[in-house]
């Protein structure tokens, strides 16, 4: 009995101070005390009356009134109203967007999104406005309240399956969050709700990748001194093939003090994961997996993702111990940049790094070998354009591979056994030729281009029977 009369006086006394709040609150935005007895369900007959006069005619007048309590941040009087009258949580304006949409624009707290989101149906979530963006959008665009809030959106959003939804012109959510500055721990749950939006490019091409560069390169105080060191390496490797000299370069040392950097290399960590879980079709974890490797990574997936160019090379300069490491196919990130043509630009810097590199085996085939193989193997494309300065390179950090025949138990290059080089860069012109009716003359022109500097650096071998 007495239990039942402190439950009653709890209540009473609630919703006394519930009520107090919102008159304050209404008071000072000048609303009338009709009006307040409307938004807290008053139990008088004239109330009543009206509500059941049709809610449908003066729902426009309460979406209002909630739209303006978002507007002048009276967060209260907004889980006030939701308890009201939840189903203006779930209305659309003329532009289509929601309360939530406000709410996001606004920052609103964790209870306040949550009393929201509670009123809204599920596929709230997923409501886009006459430009594409979602709750979610908006929320990762204009900051958020705390990391709780945006990551309550970030797991209804999933629910609603609104995680990669597009907009007009920003792309996915990872998109919005990669160019505006989101947090790690944000950005980690987007990836991991789904992982392909780390390769998808947005409206304007450009990927997750591109945007998180872009964003660190708007700080040049932290960004310059880093891409004056990169650049540097980079011309000295561009002229390591011409100067056939060896040269053994240290890498640059990053400030790891530098919060801006710590975060750049973190989500691109991420995005590396994720490219690696999207091609392996399962989870990758770096603590369970020790052969993973950040420049083999790089290197491997820098297309799939569109990581800039400058990027992988500030990986290859920052974790130069890597390019002496082989991952769980026994790859050097020498031989990973070989299999692609679209990673020959690397090679110069990664032989530049550690020369060495360059007389190491991978399937019993020399990374020279390897290099005029690749254009056998892909005959029916021209040459890459980095093509003469890679050979150039291999060659000038491991001459001894001129004379050495090729010798392979694969059985895609077996029938390639006891050539020389410039033997297999012959093959490589004539299987070009022979495949493509179109610029034969330009890649005629590379491949014996090839041939004469390999026997330019070796003059013995023409004297070969």
């Amino acid at each position: 009995m007495i239990q039942e009369s402190l439950r009653r006086l709890v209540s009473l006394v609630t919703s006394s101070l519930s009520y107090m709040t919102l008159w304050w609150s209404s008071v000072m935005s000048g609303q009338t005390a009709l009006t307040i007895a409307n938004d807290v369900g008053d139990a008088s007959p004239t109330s009543s009356l009206m509500r059941r006069r049709g809610r449908s005619l003066s729902s426009s007048s309460t979406v209002e009134r909630l739209l303006e309590h978002i507007r002048s941040r009276a967060w209260p009087s907004v889980v006030l109203h939701i308890k009201a009258f939840p189903e203006d949580a779930s209305h659309c304006t003329s532009n289509r967007s929601t309360p939530l949409h406000l709410a996001c624009l606004y920052k609103a707290p964790y209870d306040t999104m949550v009393a929201l989101l509670e009123a809204a149906p599920p596929q709230a979530m997923a409501a886009q406005d006459e430009e594409g963006w979602t709750p979610l959008h908006v929320c990762l665009l204009y900051g958020y309240h705390t990391e709780e809030t945006c990551l309550l959106l970030i797991r209804h959003a999933t629910q609603a399956g609104a995680v990669a939804t597009q907009s007009q012109y920003m792309g996915s959510p990872l998109h919005v969050g990669s160019r505006h500055g989101m947090s790690t721990v944000s950005f980690a749950a987007l990836l991991k709700a789904d992982p392909r939006t780390a390769t998808c490019p947005n409206e304007g091409g450009a990927t997750p990748a591109t945007l998180l560069w872009h964003n660190f390169r708007k700080n040049s105080e932290v960004s310059d001194p880093i891409l004056h060191q990169i650049h540097q390496h980079v011309d000295m490797a561009n002229n390591y093939g011409n100067e056939l000299q060896p040269f053994t370069a240290t890498g640059i040392f990053l400030d790891h003090t530098s919060k801006e950097l710590i975060e750049l290399l973190d989500k691109m960590e991420l995005l590396l994961h994720a490219a690696a879980k999207l091609k392996k079709g399962g989870s990758v974890n770096r603590a369970a997996s020790t052969s993973w490797k950040m420049v083999h990574a790089a290197i491997e997936y820098s297309e799939v993702l569109g990581l800039p160019t400058e990027f992988v090379q500030l990986l290859i300069l920052a974790f130069f111990h890597e390019l002496r490491e082989q991952d769980e196919w026994g790859r050097l990130p020498l031989h990973v940049a070989l299999q692609n043509p679209g990673t020959w630009p690397f090679i110069p810097l990664l032989v530049q790094q550690w020369p060495e590199a360059a007389s190491c085996l991978w399937n019993n085939t020399l990374p020279l070998h390897l290099a005029l193989m690749q254009d056998v193997y892909r005959a029916a494309n021209s040459p890459s354009p980095m093509y003469t300065p890679a050979i150039s390179c291999l060659v000038s950090a491991a001459p001894d591979a001129l004379s050495t025949r090729h010798e392979s138990a694969s059985p895609y290059s077996r029938h390639l056994n006891g050539l020389y080089p410039f033997m297999l860069a012959a093959v490589a012109k004539n299987s070009t030729t022979k495949a493509s009716n179109t610029d034969n003359m330009t890649e005629e022109v590379v491949s014996t281009g090839t041939i004469f500097m390999i026997l330019q650096a070796a003059p013995h071998l023409v004297l070969y029977n």
